[in-house]
């Protein structure tokens, strides 16, 4: 997955250049305990083309979601079907809101949230846009 990420990608979704997947977030996939820390892969001919995961905020129901896909398969609902599936895993879990921290430069971005979640107002801090998207809207 890592040789298929553009910088611009692994900057929309890290808030820093970055030529690699940290090695923080490699450590936290390893170590997924499907409760506070949850993952979603898209695999296409035995790559993985995409991850969304979701980190519980303690003693709340709430957790912070974050989507990566690699640059060929970007546009094409790759990480609509992914943050679907991680919703449902969220929302059987007592997860009952995501809180997305988007840059104002990731358009495609902020059309996804826009099509997942019509109405969602951002609350703008510093350099990023906060979102608090429910979980429920997804759940299939």
């Amino acid at each position: 997955m890592a040789g298929s990420l553009s910088v611009r990608s692994l900057y929309h979704r890290f808030f820093v250049g970055t030529p690699a997947l940290p090695r923080p977030l490699l450590r936290q996939l390893a170590t997924l305990d499907h409760d506070q820390r949850e993952a979603v892969v898209a695999v296409h001919d035995g790559q993985v083309i995409g991850l969304a995961q979701y980190v519980r905020a303690p003693d709340t129901r709430r957790a912070e979601l974050a989507v990566l896909v690699v640059d060929a398969w970007q546009h094409r609902g790759v990480g609509r079907r992914m943050v679907s599936r991680l919703a449902t895993l969220a929302a059987r879990r007592g997860i009952t809101s995501f809180d997305a921290s988007v840059l104002p430069e990731n358009q495609a971005a902020l059309r996804a949230v826009a099509r997942l979640w019509p109405g969602a107002a951002p609350r703008p801090d510093d350099d990023c846009l906060h979102y608090e998207l429910p979980t429920f809207l997804l759940c299939r």
